[in-house]
């Protein structure tokens, strides 16, 4: 990746270089244009050779898939480490496609008891109950939020488990004990 890289960020201050020399050519020697254009092009050419043609088109499609939009069933293996079964059923799903301008990813699930226990035990999630009457001091913090995402319709009372990441990224489901619906927010600072 530090190859194609590099390949690139030198490529395009090849690009500028040139669009400089032909917008400001009486600041330039032409003898010593005549060796430095070419010279650079040739050390771009060995760059490439060197970091391979192939590598580069393999990393620069690693990038438009990673930042493209994800299928529901990848997003559930990523956030909950397990590919989709007949026990889980997204029922919708808005992805975070752009990191900085989209907040969360927003999801809501019919699962069964033993694959949110297995969810559960992923990770030390911290657990709190709320009543349903709570749930606009609840859901304040989630005002991006979906018009679909609603954990207060579940039940009665709530379960509010959360898990904050090192990075600062924090994983949040929203289900009750007699439910199958759960609501998750996996979000990004």
């Amino acid at each position: 990746m530090f190859g194609t890289i590099a390949f690139l960020s030198l490529s395009v201050c090849y690009v500028l270089f040139l669009l400089y020399v032909l917008l400001k050519p009486q600041k330039f020697n032409r003898r010593k244009l005549s060796l430095v254009i070419p010279v650079t092009a040739l050390l771009l050419f060995a760059i490439f050779m060197l970091v391979g043609s192939a590598k580069v088109k393999s990393d620069l499609a690693r990038i438009f898939h990673n930042t493209g939009p994800k299928a529901p069933g990848e997003i559930y293996r990523l956030i909950f480490k397990k590919p989709i079964d007949s026990s889980i059923l997204i029922v919708k799903l808005k992805d975070q496609v752009i990191p900085l301008i989209d907040c969360c990813i927003w999801m809501q699930l019919k699962i069964e008891p033993n694959e949110l226990n297995r969810i559960l035990h992923l990770r030390k999630y911290e657990q709190s109950f709320y009543l349903q009457s709570d749930s606009i001091v609840l859901l304040q913090p989630f005002n991006d939020n979906p018009a679909w995402w609603r954990p207060q319709s579940i039940a009665d009372t709530i379960i509010k488990a959360s898990f904050q990441f090192s990075n600062g990224n924090e994983q949040i489901l929203f289900f009750a004990k007699d439910s199958s619906n759960v609501f998750v927010c996996d979000k990004a600072p």
